[in-house]
C-alpha cells in the first residue's frame, strides 16, 4: 500500500462515521503478532437517535468469523464471553475497550499484514455500518491476540 493511501486510511478511520444517528470513533485493532490466530478490535458507537439501537452482529474483512464479547473478573479470575447483542440506549455510548467489551476477530485468512480492516457492524434494523480500523503496533495488549480461543464457535 503506498504511503499516501496508508495515510488516506488512517485519517478516514479517525473521522467519525454516521449512519442514521449511530456515530462510530476510536476504531482500531489491538497489536499482536502477525500470525496470531486471534485478535480484538475496539470502537467506540455513540446512538444519537430518539430510539435504541441493538447491535448483532459485527463482520471484518480477513476473518473468519467475528463475534462481540465481553471480558469481566469474577473472583480474580477473567473470563470471556460471547454476546448476542448490545443494545445502546437513545443518547447513549458503546465503549469498547481493553478489558471490557471488544469485536473478537477468528480464524483470520492468513497473517495480518494489511494497515487496516474492514469492519461492518450490524444492527438488529438490519442496519450495516462500516468503518476502516487501523491495525496498532507495539507491546501486544494483554488478554488478546497471544491465547486461543477455542470454544467460540465454528
Amino acid at each position: 500500500m503506498s504511503l499516501n493511501l496508508a495515510l488516506a486510511a488512517l485519517l478516514l478511520s479517525a473521522a467519525p462515521l454516521h449512519a442514521e444517528g449511530l456515530v462510530i470513533t476510536d476504531a482500531m485493532i489491538a497489536p499482536a503478532p502477525a500470525v496470531a490466530p486471534t485478535r480484538a478490535a475496539y470502537v467506540a458507537i455513540r446512538n444519537d437517535s430518539d430510539a435504541p439501537r441493538v447491535l448483532v452482529g459485527v463482520e471484518a474483512d480477513g476473518f473468519g468469523m467475528a463475534h462481540l464479547h465481553e471480558s469481566r473478573e469474577t473472583g480474580g479470575v477473567m473470563t470471556m464471553t460471547p454476546l448476542a447483542q448490545i443494545e445502546i440506549a437513545p443518547g447513549g455510548a458503546l465503549e469498547m475497550e481493553q478489558g471490557g467489551l471488544h469485536v473478537m476477530l477468528m480464524h483470520p485468512s492468513g497473517p495480518l499484514t494489511a494497515e487496516t480492516v474492514s469492519l461492518r457492524f450490524i444492527f438488529a434494523d438490519g442496519e450495516v455500518v462500516g468503518t476502516e480500523a487501523p491495525v496498532m503496533t507495539g507491546p501486544m495488549m494483554e488478554g488478546h491476540g497471544a491465547h486461543g480461543h477455542e470454544g467460540h464457535g465454528s
